[in-house]
């Protein structure tokens, strides 16, 4: 497929659509630069700390369950009507955060994180389904730009969230409320513009006549071709989603636990830390100005989306995840140790400084923050995906629910400790027990029996 032979905007339209939804995720973990001291000191001040962390925390709680049930979901009632239940769920969700009670805020936040998970599956399925030579190699990019610039757009909006306690109350329902705008929009997307399955989806269920129309609206010639590539992909696909449980711990256990210990680097290398909390960071020596500390917090998210560009880039030209990995986890120890060394000079008041520190989040988009779904993607079948997915979750939630507490309990400077810690460590057992991946996802360069499905290089979108 050296010429392009689909219709470019209505596949591009299609596929975006329904990865828009990753972007509630940063939307959702960024959103806090803005909303947690507001909630800890003004609005559910009888509160502790380790009890507002749940505002982050329990979203990765919700997308736990969902990992697992997503899938059985999918197979009862089609991928498109199980993200449009996703799409309830999510309104549901964020209606629940409008109220004034934190405990059915929390409640709110769980049922996000349940369609968070899900989505997160289902995705997986859906986007190769449409067009696999075409959307294939590209799912990383979507994934890995869209939840860094989802955090940018929730600092920019924080720059106006409410700081203090004689705050409009207003801003913070407005900040929860624009969560459901991607919910909003995919639901009417899937209801009258995107209506039908995809092509593979069909394939699975037998319906290949209505799969041959529908391709009929993706390709523009070649349809015998493109569905006899179609049904080579769902067959690869069904077969790697059938392997069991036992044969993910017994033949696939090492890239398990390769995948489950990048996770664990992914959330404790300084997520919380220099993204998800930055306040401790960029707060140290001000006179007490929250609008300040959010400007640094929004300036951190901005170099987050640029690292993830440049992280997009090199993957794309050198496409050596192992070099990446470990070149990321040296800068992000060099930037751990930077912050320790200015602040034992006590220069941490210093704007200059506060902008070298916050970027941080460059060599993270390098290495762990955008590669773990990319090895875990590449190294594992379906359900191996899950339960690496599930142990990122996990990972997630216990080092942002206990930052705060850590902060509180050790100091900034001791917690950062921690965080280079656990960087030195990832680095060595990345350097010296880490793989290289393969290039491909499992279902574009399968094992075993199954023939490769070769994806074009010249294919562009």
């Amino acid at each position: 497929m050296t010429k392009r032979d689909y219709r470019r905007w209505y596949v591009m339209t299609w596929a975006v659509t329904i990865t828009l939804s990753q972007a509630s995720l940063g939307y959702l973990l960024f959103s806090a630069n803005s909303l947690y001291n507001y909630f800890e000191v003004s609005l559910f001040s009888q509160y502790s700390n380790s009890v507002i962390s749940l505002f982050i925390s329990i979203v990765a709680i919700g997308a736990i369950p969902a990992i697992f049930i997503s899938s059985p979901l999918s197979r009862k009632i089609g991928n498109r009507n199980t993200l449009m239940v996703v799409d309830i769920l999510g309104l549901i969700g964020t209606g629940l955060t409008m109220i004034e009670n934190f405990p059915v805020i929390i409640i709110g936040r769980f049922i996000q994180g349940l369609g968070i998970g899900t989505n997160q599956v289902i995705i997986q399925d859906y986007l190769p389904t449409i067009a696999p030579k075409v959307l294939g190699r590209r799912l990383y990019i979507y994934n890995m730009l869209i939840f860094p610039f989802a955090g940018t757009i929730a600092g920019a909006l924080g720059l106006v969230g409410p700081s203090r306690p004689e705050g409009h109350l207003w801003r913070w329902r407005f900040l929860l409320a624009l969560a459901a705008v991607v919910n909003i929009y995919r639901l009417l997307a899937l209801t009258f513009i995107f209506k039908q399955e995809t092509p593979g989806d069909l394939i699975k269920h037998g319906k290949n006549e209505e799969a041959y129309k529908v391709m009929k609206k993706i390709y523009l010639d070649n349809y015998e071709e493109h569905f006899q590539e179609l049904q080579t992909f769902v067959k690869k696909s069904q077969e790697h989603a059938s392997v069991g449980t036992k044969e993910i711990f017994t033949k696939y256990r090492k890239e398990v636990l390769t995948a489950s210990l990048l996770g664990i680097f992914q959330q404790g290398s300084g997520f919380a830390t220099f993204l998800v909390f930055p306040y401790a960071i960029v707060s140290e020596g001000d006179s007490g100005d929250k609008d300040i500390t959010k400007l640094f917090c929004f300036y951190g998210t901005v170099v987050n989306s640029a690292g993830a560009v440049v992280a997009v880039i090199l993957r794309r030209k050198y496409a050596r995840i192992k070099l990446s990995l470990i070149l990321g986890c040296i800068g992000m120890l060099l930037m751990e140790l930077a912050y320790l060394l200015i602040a034992n000079l006590e220069a941490t008041g210093n704007p200059a400084i506060k902008y070298i520190v916050m970027t941080w989040p460059i060599p993270f988009e390098l290495s762990v923050g955008a590669l773990t779904a990319v090895y875990i993607t590449n190294s594992l079948p379906k359900k191996g995906r899950f339960w690496a997915g599930s142990v990122n979750w996990l990972a997630l939630f216990v080092f942002t629910q206990i930052q705060h507490d850590l902060i509180d309990g050790l100091g900034t400077e001791k917690v950062v400790i921690v965080n280079a810690a656990i960087c030195l460590i990832a680095f060595v057992v990345i350097a010296i027990f880490f793989p290289e991946p393969p290039k491909k996802s499992m279902e574009e360069n399968p094992r075993n029996s199954i023939d490769t499905l070769e994806v074009p290089k010249e294919t562009t979108v």
